[in-house]
Formats: structure tokens, C-alpha cells, sequence
């Protein structure tokens, strides 16, 4: 099959992770098209920030169509909806994320249309139980009318866009409860092929091994995006940063040779409680703040680093202990072991902690090079094994296959 005749489109970019799929149809010879939406100062979204291979201004096939706000798209969704139509109509393939899933039901249902989640696409964006979130702080009625109808107008295209697909890509089942279910209240009975994804594009990263290094002070980095406040945001939301920051406060009693980086990635109000705490708990000067950076600048860092921290609250660890995991570092996280031990067994070299004294106990362990040296060459073996984005990519590449070749047939 030739598979430049195959156009395949992306339309939606939560932290620009469509596109490490989008760069592997692309080198397999798929025509390929990809939409950026997020404005230039939305550094985290922008897919130059994290693939060395893509530069700005883009390439032909990267095409930008920004737009600025949630109330943006609602007020102008017509205009919005027929600008990307038009730029997309004649794909035979349409990855639909993040915002893409709002006017995924608009698209001709000759189109294979497959919706790949980022977390919030689902616990966020197709939850009713938000609004009344969103609505409290308002006093004026009219107002609050207002944004009730308009976010339930936004949640019923969401779910309308999710229900048109035929192929849905999330994570493994059990890791999102909430997520889980309402993929089975949007698609009810209608079926559907279901591709499991985590994993990250290490190719495209260049990133290789590294292991443990004598650094002269213990490093530890937490890139960790702020989210404390549990009370302003879901319950699965939170990330444990404030965990993290006890832990390693407890930690420099023992060790005072460390230093402990941290990134302004967050809301205001959370980083500043980071701040706060930081200072409250005698550990502001060892503390290093970074501003976001490139991706390629952050796994800089991270090989520089003795320890890599990723979310130890109610969620999952993400691309931050991946990397960690892949350069051969050892991770100190939420493993989520009652879901991945069913997918990869009990052998995980992630070092699981979801309380202050677990941290602590693992950091006590890793001021020993020789542990850290056994635990890196474990992590790194296990993410080229199981969290290699190559066999998502083969999935999906199989699937669309499939289902192109019955469409002609």
C-alpha cells in the first residue's frame, strides 16, 4: 500500500503529544497534517518547544490556527469550526485532542476519526459536575446563567465529538476511575476499537542512557507542575508537590549536601505556596527555581540530576518520570501499582511513595551511588521495554490500516 496516499490529520495539541505520533506516520511516508491552536506565548503547547527536529516559522505541513480562550471558542465556534473544516475536510484520518474533540462530530463520518485523551480531556472537559465549579465565585445571576449555559453547550460537544469516532486512545483501563467512566456513558453501547497509551518518543528525543553520576551535591529535581491546593482542583488532579517539598525539608536534617530544583510551572497562588514552604521549612537556600524552559533545556538538567521526582498524589506519573526513567535515573513516584503491575508485572523499578516518610526513606536509600547506579540501569531497561511510544504507533498505524482498507473495499 502506498502510503502517501493516505492523508492523516492532527487537530488538537495538549503539551504538543499528538505530534510524537505525528512525526512517526510522517516518516513512514503518510501525508501528514498538523494543526497548532495554542498562541505563541502558550510555550508548553507548542510542539517547537519539545522536538529539537521542528522550528518556527513551520514547515508546510504544521499549520497554525490559534485561538486565544475557552470563551473564544465558544463565542465564535462557527467561524472556528468551518476555518479547521476547511483546512481539514480532505484528511482520511483526523487524530482529534484537547480541543480537537469539540468539532470532531462536525467532520464528515467517511473520515476515521480517532480521539487520543490527555487526561483533562475527560475528567475536565466532559464533566457536568464542573460547572457548578466554574459558576460559584459569580454573584451577578445573569452572569452565572450565562456561563451555565455556555459550558453546557462546550461538555455536550465534547461528548457529541468523542461519540463520532471509531477508534478512542486513552490510558490503560483502571488508571483514570473517572475517566473510564464517562467513556462509558459517552459511547453507551455504539463500538469502538480501544488503543491503551502510555509512553513517550524517545527517538525523536535523542535522549540515550546516562545512569548515576558523582555529582559534588546530591541533585534532586521536581519539574512537577504546582497543584496543591486540593480544595480548587479534582480530587485526581493533585500532584503531592507539597509532599515532595516536606520529604526533602525532613531529608536535609540528615543530608545537608543536596540542593533541590523546582520549576514555576502552575498557578500563581499554588508557587507561591511552594515558596512559602520552602522558606517555613528552612530549605529556601538549597532551592533552585527554573522558569519553563524547552524541553530539550529540561533533560539537560534532568541528566545532571541524581534524583527525579514525578506526581506522588492521586494521579499518575507522566513524561517527567518517564525521561527520568529512561536516562536511567532513579524516579521517585505514585507507580500506580494496582494498575501496572496487572500490564507489566511486579518487577517496577519506579520507586512508589504517596507519603512524606516513604519519600524520605527512598532518598535516604539514594545517597548511596552504587543503589542508584542498580536502580538506573533497572529503569532504564524497563521504559525501552514497556513505555517505548513505537508500539502505541504500530497500533494505531494498524488500526487506521484496517479500517481504510474496508472503507475502499
Amino acid at each position: 500500500m502506498n502510503y502517501k496516499n493516505i492523508k492523516i490529520g492532527f487537530i488538537g495539541s495538549m503539551n504538543s503529544m499528538p505530534m510524537n505520533y505525528a512525526l512517526k506516520f510522517k516518516e513512514d511516508g503518510f501525508d501528514v497534517k498538523y494543526i497548532v491552536e495554542s498562541p505563541r506565548d502558550n510555550i508548553l503547547m507548542r510542539p517547537e518547544i519539545h522536538f529539537k527536529s521542528i522550528e518556527y516559522p513551520y514547515p508546510k505541513w504544521i499549520k497554525e490556527i490559534p485561538f486565544k480562550n475557552t470563551l473564544f471558542r465558544l463565542f465564535f465556534n462557527k467561524y472556528y469550526t468551518k476555518k479547521l473544516y476547511n483546512e481539514m475536510k480532505d484528511c482520511d484520518v483526523i487524530f482529534f485532542n484537547h480541543y480537537g474533540h469539540n468539532i470532531s462530530s462536525y467532520f464528515d463520518k467517511k473520515i476515521i476519526k480517532i480521539a487520543m485523551f490527555s487526561g483533562a480531556d475527560l475528567y475536565e472537559k466532559c464533566n457536568y459536575n464542573r460547572i457548578e465549579k466554574e459558576i460559584k465565585d459569580s454573584d451577578n445571576f445573569v452572569i452565572k446563567y450565562l456561563k451555565k449555559k455556555l459550558l453546557t453547550i462546550d461538555i455536550d460537544r465534547y461528548r457529541k465529538g468523542i461519540r463520532s469516532c471509531q477508534i478512542l486512545s486513552y490510558f490503560p483501563v483502571g488508571m483514570d476511575p473517572l475517566g473510564d467512566k464517562f467513556i462509558q456513558e459517552i459511547m453507551g453501547n455504539k463500538p469502538f476499537n480501544y488503543i491503551q497509551k502510555f509512553d513517550m518518543n524517545f527517538k525523536e528525543t535523542g535522549l540515550d542512557y546516562v545512569g548515576a553520576i558523582k555529582n559534588k551535591r546530591m541533585v534532586l529535581f521536581a519539574g512537577v507542575r504546582f497543584l496543591i491546593k486540593t480544595n480548587k482542583c479534582n480530587f485526581f488532579e493533585y500532584k503531592g508537590n507539597d509532599l515532595i517539598i516536606k520529604a526533602v525539608a525532613k531529608y536535609y536534617i540528615i543530608n545537608k549536601n543536596i540542593e533541590f530544583h523546582l520549576v514555576n510551572k502552575g498557578s500563581k497562588e499554588d508557587i507561591e505556596t511552594a515558596k512559602k514552604m520552602c522558606k517555613d521549612l528552612g530549605i529556601e537556600d538549597i532551592t533552585i527555581w527554573h522558569d519553563v524552559m524547552p524541553l530539550y533545556d529540561f533533560l539537560e538538567l534532568y541528566k545532571k540530576s541524581d534524583v527525579i521526582f514525578d506526581q506522588v498524589g492521586r494521579h499518575l506519573m507522566g513524561g517527567l518520570g518517564i525521561y527520568g526513567l529512561y536516562l536511567g535515573k532513579p524516579v521517585i513516584a505514585n507507580a500506580r501499582l494496582d494498575v501496572f503491575e496487572n500490564i507489566w508485572g511486579r518487577d517496577i523499578p519506579i520507586l512508589n511513595a504517596t507519603s512524606v516518610d516513604e519519600i524520605l526513606n527512598h532518598l535516604i536509600d539514594c545517597k548511596s551511588y552504587e543503589y542508584r547506579e542498580k536502580i538506573g540501569k533497572k529503569s532504564h531497561k524497563f521504559a525501552k521495554k514497556n513505555i517505548d511510544s513505537e508500539k502505541t504507533y504500530k497500533q494505531y498505524k494498524s488500526a487506521i490500516l484496517d479500517l481504510y482498507s474496508k472503507k475502499k473495499s
